[in-house]
């Protein structure tokens, strides 16, 4: 097991699994596991944004998400690389929360092995 894989089966129990397997964390687990990818040095390069009920999950009208795949090659140190990417995360998430607190996050996390395989 990976250590994305980690970190998605660790957060599972706090958030909604979906029949294929996509976990959508609610604002304060989202946070959290940012906080831990800064710590096991894993990128987040991708995040939308969806409201779920007891039927669904929709993506947030407007559609809302980031994207950091930009900022991949900006960098030559994959520390820099997590760093930029996790705070622009972090920001967007604290933003989102004040906006509208119901939505909850799917995440796309980048190691640095599949960084270097690019």
């Amino acid at each position: 097991m990976n250590v994305e894989e980690i970190i998605f089966n660790k957060y599972s129990d706090f958030g909604y699994k979906s029949v294929s397997g996509e976990l959508y964390l609610p604002f304060k687990w989202a946070l959290k596991l940012v906080e831990e990818c800064n710590e096991q040095e894993i990128a987040v390069i991708g995040l939308d944004f969806v409201h779920i009920n007891s039927t669904k999950i929709v993506p947030v009208s407007p559609l809302n998400g980031v994207d950091c795949s930009g900022l991949l090659y900006k960098h030559k140190i994959w520390v820099e690389v997590v760093k930029e990417c996790n705070d622009f995360v972090i920001n967007v998430l604290i933003n989102e929360q004040n906006r509208d607190s119901t939505q909850y996050c799917n995440f796309v996390l980048l190691s640095i092995s599949e960084w270097g395989s690019n």
